[in-house]
């Protein structure tokens, strides 16, 4: 007996459970399921999409609010409860409020604002307002709770006011729920994307964007990181091709292939692709391309066909090598001015200053001792050439080469002097 008395009781509960909100969360956890394993963009999916973006998540958070029926007494106004038509509009516009929000939380986390994660924050959030909105009603007394088929009547009235209220809902309801839904569908298919960035290693190893050299030699390779970075919600095989393009105004008269490397990246990771890139012009200012393509390439890969694409510009230079000889020319010429300097040093200069074995020594013929005498004087006392050069009885040859002609000049002045006297 009380077996029966517990049984009927448990079940006495679940017919007191509100009709609307047991339908509410079977509907969300139906679009969940739908948006998850349909494709996106299809049409079942934007439909489904409709009442969980525009309807569902409002009508639960109206329960939780308002557990109460509208209630009028005569000579009174609306007490806290509200009618069918109000409930209605109060839904809509609560979810306009919180699927921006759920949206914008969304966006700051691991996840992102994909499809499935939205759908499932959006149903898993109805899901919880509408249980709650269940305990909110049971608190309230029986005769004072809402109850959807007791609101009916009230919508359907044959009143021109209501209907027209009902009329205007209606396709508000539907405006928003097409609105909603485009915007939910293309934002399903933009979560889906590759992206290529062009990078340079600092000398920590970290990538730095924006400092590649706008100079260089050729033959000199450049050092490029290419990172692919793949959200396309599967893994995926990509070509990347590095190319060599000059430019005349808008125009790519001629392309080089530089380097064609395939890079498999699996979902929701970033490859990092590093290249050594090595210009082929000469003299000449090009452009370098990176292609990436997610399937293979063309036979001529172009900036306009490849799925993603980045460049930068070089300036090659110095490919004749006349820097080169015009640098060793001017060598030549410093060590050209050094050797005349020296020889001028041993020969030109110290000759004319001294006369110990240069031209004025000769003219005066006194170094080389053909007919030279005291009287003449030009390196001693009257010696001849051979032994009185110097004053010393040194062979001119001798003495020069070994003192030098400042030697000569202040031995030849003191016996000089000498010799006057």
């Amino acid at each position: 007996m009380s077996l029966g008395e517990s049984t009927a009781t448990g079940l006495g509960y679940v017919r007191l459970y509100p009709g609307d909100l047991a339908l509410v969360s079977l509907a969300a956890a139906v679009v969940y399921y739908l948006v998850t394993v349909l494709e996106p963009g299809s049409a079942i999916r934007l439909l489904a999409a409709f009442p969980l973006v525009a309807f569902l998540p409002g009508y639960a958070l109206v329960s939780v609010l308002f557990p109460t029926r509208e209630r009028r007494r005569e000579g009174e106004g609306p007490t806290a409860g509200i009618d069918g038509i109000e409930r209605l509009a109060l839904a809509v516009a609560l979810s306009l409020v919180i699927v921006p929000v759920v949206a914008l939380g969304l966006a700051v986390t691991v996840w992102g604002l994909a499809p499935g994660p939205a759908a499932a924050v959006l149903a898993g959030l109805t899901i919880a307002l509408a249980q709650l909105g269940v305990a909110r009603r049971l608190l309230v007394p029986e005769g004072d709770r809402f109850s959807a088929a007791a609101a009916m009547p009230s919508v359907a009235a044959d009143d021109p006011v209501v209907t027209a209220s009902t009329a205007v809902l209606v396709v508000s309801i539907l405006a928003v729920g097409v609105a909603f839904a485009g915007a939910f569908g293309p934002a399903s298919s933009a979560a889906t994307f590759t992206e290529l960035g062009m990078y340079t290693e600092d000398d920590d190893g970290e990538l730095v964007a924006g400092a590649l050299p706008d100079e260089t030699f050729p033959a000199e390779s450049i050092p490029v990181v290419y990172a692919i970075d793949n959200q396309e919600g599967t893994e995926v095989e990509y070509t990347l091709v590095v190319q060599e393009q000059r430019v005349e105004g808008d125009t790519v008269v001629d392309r080089t292939e530089l380097e064609s490397v395939p890079v498999t990246v699996a979902d929701g990771e970033r490859e990092a692709v590093p290249l050594d890139v090595t210009p082929a012009a000469e003299n000449d200012t090009v452009r370098i391309a990176g292609l990436l393509y997610a399937d293979e390439p063309p036979s001529t890969p172009t900036m306009d066909d490849a799925d993603e694409r980045v460049h930068f510009w070089v300036n090659v230079t110095g490919g004749d090598g006349d820097d080169l000889l015009e640098i060793e020319g001017e060598d030549e010429g410093d060590e050209t001015d050094v050797l005349d300097l020296l020889e001028d040093d041993d020969d030109t200069d110290v000759d004319d200053e001294d006369g110990a074995d240069g031209e004025d020594a000769d003219g005066a013929g006194a170094v080389d001792g053909v007919g030279a005498d005291g009287e003449d004087g030009a390196d001693g006392v009257g010696a001849d050439g051979e032994d009185g050069a110097d004053g010393v009885g040194t062979d001119v040859e001798d003495d020069a080469d070994e003192d030098g002609g400042i030697v000569d000049d202040i031995i030849d002045s003191i016996f000089g002097d000498d010799d006057e006297e």
